[in-house]
């Protein structure tokens, strides 16, 4: 049952404000917490169950002779590269609070439950998220928390990617476990450290469920509270006066009535102005007043993934305009239609697939309500952004030797440092 609820297939359906997912969340715990308790004195020798979206090991540990170290399971591929290293003071206490002459212990080893756990949090106030399996660890006749004479190193297996983000100083990393109690992470008596073979160890003196964590640090984590308040302060009174500025350009547009349908130019800048009018609006009055509801948030930041994209696209149709109209001088033909659907619709797919695939990294609930750095996703975001800046740039280069060698009769004519300036004026009105 534990692990139909953990497969991947059912997360979006937690995403639903109408489910409780820390509710579940706590069930499921507490279901792992008993389930290695269980098991682990239910069996005799070392064993292990394989189901799709759990991995079950219990079993005897064998106690080392005295300032020994053992490690459950014995054969640590067999959990997937987690195991526990327990020397032979914890076992010796183990054995007296049991009063048993050996000590049973559980693992129960998932991936999909840090992936409901990241639902959860992501309806509070933190970033934080399982960059590891999650490991829940019980011993056999004892169920919840259970406290420890000495420490124990649980050895988790980090991915390459997770690695690199807290190598390049955009991520801090650290060990947790589910606190059942207050539905969130716990940190108390667990410390951690990088060992040489790419693991990452977390050390505790209880067992209960753990996972390493880690999250983004603060944008401008090397700034003061006073000058991030005045950064944000003028970002917001540059983007009101770029706002206000494109207000009134949409108004001027709009008052040439017939003279904006004749030209197909003015059309373009029309949409450029209200796909830009749209994205500032989203990011001063949604960004940080959206942050704390997570559906909202999402959607918010899928919005605005696809207005920031439309300027682009229109800063795109605006160059095609432009070549258009100097290769094209003496044509009828008007391009609007098709500038229209390129405008507004080249966008589209693009938001479309990042939001089928990662919709759960379209915002990071109590943080920003953008596309998450994680996994790449940002990227949905600045590869066609550049993609297009680059078309333009392109683009622009043809336009200026377009009209550099249609006035090379006139250049020819003047002297050679005017020719400088006229070249060097044309190229930036093209810019």
């Amino acid at each position: 049952t534990c692990s139909n609820v953990l497969d991947s297939r059912n997360l979006a359906s937690y995403m639903s404000p109408s489910v409780d997912a820390l509710s579940l969340t706590n069930t499921l715990v507490d279901s792992l917490d008993g389930i290695s308790g269980d098991y682990g004195g239910y069996v005799t020798s070392e064993t292990r169950i394989v189901e799709p979206n759990l991995l079950v090991i219990g079993g005897p540990i064998e106690t080392p002779s005295q300032g020994g170290v053992a490690v459950f399971p014995s054969n640590t591929s067999s959990a997937g590269g987690e195991s526990i290293r327990i020397n032979s003071d914890t076992i010796d206490s183990l054995k007296v609070l049991l009063n048993k002459q050996e000590v049973k212990l559980g693992m129960v080893v998932s991936h999909e439950l840090g992936g409901i756990i990241k639902i959860v949090m992501s309806k509070g106030k933190t970033g934080a998220r399982p960059a590891s399996k999650f490991v829940t660890l019980g011993v056999a006749e004892q169920r919840g928390k259970v406290e420890l004479s000495s420490p124990v190193s649980i050895s988790f297996k980090q991915s390459a990617e997770d690695s690199s983000l807290v190598n390049s100083g955009a991520y801090t990393r650290n060990c947790g476990y589910w606190n059942t109690a207050l539905g969130k992470w716990g940190t108390d008596g667990l410390t951690g450290y990088q060992d040489t073979s790419g693991h990452y160890e977390c050390v505790t003196s209880h067992f209960t469920s753990f996972s390493v964590l880690i999250k983004p640090n603060p944008i401008g984590n090397d700034t003061s509270t006073t000058e991030q308040l005045a950064l944000s302060i003028v970002t917001y009174i540059l983007c009101s006066i770029s706002l206000i500025g494109l207000i009134a350009s949409i108004v001027v547009f709009l008052l040439l009535g017939k003279e904006l349908i004749k030209k197909d130019l003015y059309i373009v800048h029309l949409n450029f102005a209200i796909s830009l009018s749209i994205a500032l609006l989203l990011f001063i009055f949604g960004v940080e007043t959206a942050k704390d509801n997570v559906v909202v948030c999402g959607v918010v930041a899928g919005i605005l993934h696809y207005s920031f994209l439309s300027v682009f696209s229109w800063s795109f149709c605006e160059a095609i305009q432009v070549l258009y109209m100097l290769y094209a001088l003496f044509s009828p033909r008007r391009i609007f239609v098709y500038l229209m659907v390129l405008g507004w619709g080249l966008p589209l797919p693009v938001v479309a697939v990042t939001a089928g695939i990662r919709w759960y990294n379209y915002g990071v609930a109590g943080e920003y309500c953008w596309l998450s750095t994680e996994n790449g996703t940002v990227w949905s975001f600045i590869g066609p952004a550049l993609t297009i800046v680059f078309i333009n740039l392109f683009l622009m280069v043809i336009a200026v030797v377009r009209i550099i060698s249609g006035m090379r009769a006139k250049l020819q004519e003047m002297p050679r440092f005017r020719q400088a300036r006229v070249v060097a004026f044309g190229t930036l009105v093209g810019t």
